[in-house]
């Protein structure tokens, strides 16, 4: 499921605690940030000021290399390893600085912009246990540190530690009522933990103050979305469309809304516009493709599909199709082209995926089509090999065995397919189907009210 995005804030806040964010406009309204603690030296003092100007005009590289004369003066100083750091940080440096940092929050372990600056650079290099674990020494450190509380619940949610998140954002909201953004990260962790009524309390919160609060309205329409509440889903889209036109997110979501709906001729119309919008990007164009094959406009299929694969050769949910098209426009040598580059990765690559199954059978079937009987099962027992007790080959196995009218052959793999999985109703009328072509009577019964207890209705049918 795609996540609603928001707001960045470790990366917001760390702009915030590095002063270095300042342009030559601003210049004129900071103060010089003068270290907390003394550098130990004039020369070293002086070194700090001249690195501090240059830094605000920009010149990160000079301002780093006279930082470092700085820390060569006064080695132990916490604030010119932060300082320094910062600069390595905004050059994309982030495990320099992430070593200067470290060693000024064991020089200073009271030091919260070293913290603070610390679990920011694991956030970017992806090591969210131990930014996490930052976090939660300086809150031993100091309780009330609202901008460690608010990282923290960041991460728990990047963690898929939610109901953590959920406590954290809980405490900063206890602190400020009035919190917004807390509460709109505890209703991205609620609603992922499915608890719709406690999301909504926020949503609706954030709502009354603001009603054109776009991330809270599509929290609203996607929670809709869940309860199956599709109507509601897409008045909330459409309402989000109206304040944001431009929102490629709440677009893709109301064309998912129409495709649910069964209301192809509207999701066409979103997901064309989001191609304008985003003419590279893959997944419209993606979507794009499946919605054409289900209308059979295989042509236009093709073209969105042809320009998936020119951009993302491996996609083989993509090739399938491609590989469907050729079988319905009856170019079978095409078909089975598609389907064997599929197979061959298959081979490069050891997995034994569904996506590899369903090549298997699709080719299998192209066979199928061209009575070439040998190569049918050829291909079935090489997907047999890698894919042992599967109910859907077992059955597939079973259906071409009949369809050359061999059931006393094909009975075995029904069998097979419903052991496996009992409560597939076709499953257990293919194999009462294959019982009657062979006169086993009792089998027949047996079967038939077996299949009748999953489909009671089908008499009446």
């Amino acid at each position: 499921m795609r996540r609603i995005a928001l707001p960045h804030v470790s990366f917001f806040v760390m702009a915030m605690l590095l002063a270095a964010c300042a342009t030559p406009k601003t210049r004129v309204e900071l103060e010089v940030d003068v270290p907390r603690k003394s550098t130990g030296t004039a020369e070293s003092y002086n070194y700090y000021i001249e690195g501090y100007l240059n830094e605000l005009d920009g010149k990160l590289e000079e301002a780093g290399k006279i930082y470092s004369r700085s820390l060569e003066k006064d080695p132990n100083s916490p604030h010119l390893l932060t300082r320094l750091a910062s600069i390595l940080i905004r050059q994309g440096k982030l495990e320099m600085a992430e070593k200067l940092v470290r060693r000024a929050a064991s020089l200073d372990p009271s030091n919260k912009h070293a913290h603070l600056l610390l679990g920011g650079i694991y956030t970017a290099l992806g090591r969210l246990k131990s930014a996490v674990d930052v976090y939660e020494r300086l809150l031993e450190i100091d309780p009330d540190e609202r901008e460690a509380r608010l990282l923290l619940g960041t991460a728990y949610i990047e963690l898929k530690r939610y109901k953590d998140g959920v406590q954290a954002f809980s405490n900063l909201i206890d602190l400020n009522p009035g919190d917004i953004l807390s509460r709109l990260y505890r209703a991205q962790a609620n609603f992922q933990l499915k608890e719709f009524e406690q999301t909504e309390k926020d949503l609706n919160f954030l709502l009354e103050r603001d009603p054109r609060n776009i991330q809270a309205l599509l929290f609203l329409a996607r929670i809709d979305e869940h309860r199956e509440n599709y109507e509601k889903a897409e008045e909330t889209y459409k309402r989000i469309l109206s304040i944001d036109p431009k929102n490629r997110f709440a677009r893709a979501r109301l064309g998912q809304v129409y495709i649910r709906k069964d209301n192809f001729k509207e999701a066409l119309k979103e997901y064309e516009r989001l191609a304008k919008d985003e003419p590279g990007n893959r997944e419209v164009h993606r979507t794009l493709g499946f919605l054409h094959f289900d209308r059979r406009n295989f042509q236009k299929a093709l073209q969105e599909f042809q320009f998936v694969l020119a951009r993302n050769p491996e996609d083989d949910v993509v090739r399938r199709y491609v590989a469907a098209i050729y079988e319905e426009l009856n170019q079978l040598t095409r078909a089975e082209e598609e389907l064997k580059r599929i197979l061959t990765r298959k081979v490069e690559t050891g997995k034994n995926e569904a996506r590899y199954l369903e090549a298997y059978i699709q080719l299998a079937r192209l066979y199928g089509k061209r009575n070439n009987w040998k190569k049918v099962y050829s291909v079935l027992d090489r997907a047999a090999k890698s894919h042992e007790e599967n109910d859907r080959l077992s059955f597939v196995r079973g259906a071409f065995l009949a369809q050359q009218k061999r059931y006393d052959e094909a009975i075995p793999f029904y069998r097979s397919a419903v052991r496996i999985n009992p409560k597939r109703a076709n499953y257990m009328f293919s194999l009462a189907v294959a019982y009657y072509e062979t006169r086993q009577w009792d089998d027949v019964e047996k079967s038939v009210r077996r299949f009748l207890r999953f489909s009671p209705n089908t008499l009446m049918r």
